[in-house]
Formats: C-alpha cells, structure tokens, sequence
C-alpha cells in the first residue's frame, strides 16, 4: 500500500490538526473541542493505524499493540511508506508572512538568514503528518496503558509554551525531579521530531523506540 491509502482522522469542523499554528490559536472553546474529539477517538485511530500498518507491513497486530516493543516494526514500516514533498507555494507564503511579523526591523541580512533557517524546502507530505498523528495517539496510549499514574491532559496553562493547546501525557516522574512535581510529554512532537529526519536523509528504524525508552521511560 502507499501513503496515500491511509485515511487519516476527520477533525471537528475548523479544526486544523496539520497546521500547529491554527492549534496554537485555538479559542479556549476550540481547544477543548479538539481534545474532547482526540479523547473520543483516540482507540478507534490506533485500532486503523494497526490495522493498516499489519496489512502493509506482514507484522501482526499483536506484536504492534505490545508497547514499546511494537515502536521497532512500526517506525520502520512508516519510514518506508513516509513521504517527503516540496514546500507548497502557499504555505512558503504563510510562513513568510508568520516571520515577517516576527522579524520586523531586524537587518535585511539577519531576516534572509533566518528565512534560510526556518522555512525548508521540503517536507512531509499531509498524508504522512496524518499518520504521525496517530502514532502519536498509540505513543501516548502505549505510555497511559503501561503506567497507570500517567494521564492525558489538554495543555493551556502556559500560552508560551510550543505545545500549547495540545493533547500531552502528564504524570512524569524522572530520576531527580523535585517531590511533588511532574513532567509531561507531547507525543505529537515526540514522534514529529524523528520524522523530521528524513528530510535530511538521516532517519533510522530505531530511533523513535530508542527516543522513549531511553530518554522518556525513566519518568516511568
């Protein structure tokens, strides 16, 4: 099968889930409509991606539910399916405008700098964004059904934040955190992370497995 067969979630009505900036100005309404959808649909995506991915890849669904273990066969059937695509025109222009507003009085050197860094030549295609999202659903699932202390929850405390208005998992507990305190994760930004290598070439099947049970299994 190709990227292009999946069916990727339907949204609530103008509710963006490719774009993080659409998210990120969600109204207060807004926001809790999308997590409110995410939580309601949350098994139903993971059950397709498995599906989907045990047909496509020869893997049973068994092993890919087995969390984190099934990570290994997953990525390595997403980094074969993956699509890299050029930056459409329009959203090259959206970007533009998003820095241009940013960016205002800086010297023309220092902006075309910028503008180099910040806006890619290529990306993933919105086929391949809609199967990292539920990756990202199976990521945080595969955390909350492993560790019971561990919880989904809508991040809106702190608008500074760049996962502000999306659906974290909570309940972290690392070597060394302060008593009473916790960590979260974002799983959308996790998985989005390793993806983004292979704009670059340098993706590898392992590296989100290795990602989660090294750096984020410790809060466990």
């Amino acid at each position: 099968m190709r990227c292009s067969d999946y069916q990727g979630a339907k949204p609530p009505e103008g509710l963006d889930l490719l774009n993080g900036n659409a998210r990120y100005q969600y109204t207060s309404k807004q926001a809790q409509e999308y997590f409110s959808w995410h939580q309601a649909v949350l098994q139903e995506r993971i059950a397709y991606l498995l599906n989907f991915c045990s047909q496509d890849s020869g893997v049973s669904y068994e092993e890919l539910r087995t969390f984190p273990d099934g990570l290994r066969p997953m990525w390595r059937w997403f980094l074969g399916i993956a699509e890299v695509v050029p930056l459409a025109p329009d959203a090259r222009e959206e970007m533009m405008r998003n820095l241009m507003g940013q960016l205002a009085g800086h010297p023309k050197n220092v902006i075309a700098d910028i503008v180099a860094d910040m806006i890619p030549e290529r990306v993933l295609s919105p086929k391949t964004e809609e199967i990292l999202q539920d990756i990202a659903m199976y990521v945080g699932d595969g955390f909350t059904r492993r560790t019971p202390k561990l919880y989904w929850e809508l991040l809106t405390k702190a608008k500074s934040e760049v996962s502000y208005n999306h659906a974290i998992i909570n309940g972290l507990t690392p070597p060394g955190i302060i008593p009473g305190h916790t960590l979260w994760l974002e799983p959308i930004g996790l998985v989005r992370i390793q993806a983004l290598h292979l704009i670059d070439g340098c993706a590898e099947g392992d590296d989100l497995y290795k990602m989660i049970t090294k750096e984020w299994m410790r809060g466990t």
